[in-house]
């Protein structure tokens, strides 16, 4: 099992998964906002260095971004106005 915490945020619906395994960990958040937001995403419950973003908004469909290190479990989701992003984390 795995677990994510943060979400301080009314706008942000955040959950995750993690493969059978337990090598990959997906972390979705929706950001239903006007406003970007930059939130700190603790995973716990697996053990990843790094998580790819994959947006998709108005402009953007499942665009891979700059993968964003992860620390002790936790990682910075810069997540864009009114998207979806998708962080595949290993």
């Amino acid at each position: 099992m795995v677990n994510v915490a943060g979400n301080t945020n009314e706008d942000l619906q955040i959950s995750a998964a993690k493969s059978e395994d337990g090598s990959t960990v997906v972390v979705v958040a929706i950001n239903k906002g006007d406003a970007p937001v930059d939130e700190p995403i603790t995973i716990r419950g697996a053990t990843v260095t790094s998580c790819t973003p994959h947006v998709t908004s108005a402009s953007e469909s499942l665009a891979e971004g700059t993968p964003v290190p992860v620390t002790d479990g936790v990682f910075t989701a810069s997540l864009g106005a009114m998207s979806v992003t998708s962080f595949v984390c290993n």
